[in-house]
């Protein structure tokens, strides 16, 4: 089955960058008759919406349908971690014999890049995505490596090999667009562990163990989630004043180590206001934030900084404090995408506003 390709009033198709954004999309499918079944999902190039029985791409500027897919029995709908593919998977039957289909859908254009159709009904689900494969936890211990499309096995990695009592615990993957992202407790041994594994061989190329029982929850950062969605960790870190109990890695020539990321690097004394992210890795974080893109996570920190300051009354701080040429239509950017051009150019001038109005 082909994606049903619709006309369009321009060939750059900008994906959802703010709340606002994804707001006015939900807007547009409600006025359309539509139903959206689940939160909307973002990819390179749209909103991804899975509704009863299609999932349809939302491009912005202007807002309009770019691409829907029929499918009756969705069971489950994923974007891969670098936004350029769409993964379904839905049910088919015929006659009494059941299917279940995966298709790989190009998120600009819908054409179908991949698909394999499984026998039986037993779906699941998707699991996480990287760029180019999809990742579940098997038998509560084996991370598995597949295609996009589930045809062909790639790699596992058993978990019960790396505790030596053989019995690994809240076993957790996650996934940035090359690398896979592993974390459990091993109670026998009374540790917990991050590992970073490579996505095309599933080999560990980076990895941290502590003393304890508390796992740190793991989350990647990409470029392409929303901020203030639920789904973009470090705006959840900063509305959930976990800035403190947090570390963000980013990778280097030897791994993922703790970066000392601005506004903090620049203006020290800003911890006074807002916990720096912590350095040490001696202790267990609450959190972990890991990112393959140092900079743009650099201008983000700086852009939440700015909001969670005016937003605590507390501080000496507000919007007026921020020159207007800040601003995005006299409102303050919420995601350094926004700026049309170089976001380096609007986000160190505002990270020198804070410095400017507290110290």
């Amino acid at each position: 089955m082909e994606a049903v390709v619709h006309e369009t009033d321009t060939e750059y198709f900008r994906p959802p960058l703010t709340l606002g954004d994804l707001a006015e999309i939900e807007e547009f499918l409600v006025e359309s008759g539509r139903v959206v079944e689940e939160d909307l999902l973002v990819s390179s190039d749209g909103a991804v919406a899975v509704l009863a029985d299609e999932v349809v791409s939302v491009a912005m500027d202007p807002v309009e349908e770019v691409w829907s897919y029929p499918a009756e029995d969705i069971t489950d709908v994923g974007v891969t971690a670098d936004g350029a593919s769409v993964v379904v998977e839905y049910r088919e039957a015929l006659g009494p014999i059941e299917s279940v289909w995966t298709v790989v859908l190009g998120s600009k254009t819908g054409n179908v890049l991949d698909s394999h159709r499984a026998w039986g009904s037993a779906s699941e689900g998707i699991g996480e995505l990287t760029e180019d494969s999809r990742v579940r936890v098997e038998q509560d211990a084996v991370v598995a490596s597949s295609s996009l499309a589930e045809s062909e096995a790639l790699w596992e990695r058993d978990l019960s090999r790396a505790c030596a009592s053989g019995e690994p615990r809240e076993v957790e993957v996650a996934t940035l667009e090359k690398t896979v992202l592993a974390s459990y407790a091993c109670p026998g041994e009374g540790t917990v562990h991050v590992e970073a594994l490579n996505t095309g061989t599933g080999e560990t190329f980076w990895e941290h163990s502590w003393n304890g029982d508390s796992v740190p929850e793991v989350r990647p950062w990409l470029s392409k989630e929303v901020p203030g969605s639920g789904v973009e960790p470090v705006t959840t870190m900063f509305a959930d004043g976990a800035t403190g109990r947090t570390s963000i890695l980013t990778l280097r020539e030897n791994g993922y180590t703790p970066e000392d990321f601005d506004p903090w690097r620049a203006i020290p004394d800003l911890d006074e206001f807002i916990e720096k992210p912590l350095m040490d890795m001696d202790a267990i974080p609450e959190r972990i934030i890991f990112t393959d893109d140092r900079n743009m996570t650099e201008y983000l920190l700086i852009v939440r900084s700015i909001h969670a300051l005016v937003e605590d009354e507390s501080v000496p701080f507000s919007e007026d404090d921020v020159d207007e040429s800040l601003k995005i239509e006299g409102e303050l950017a919420e995601n350094p995408g926004q700026w049309k051009t170089s976001p380096e150019a609007h986000v160190f001038p505002l990270r020198d506003e804070i410095e400017i109005a507290l110290f």
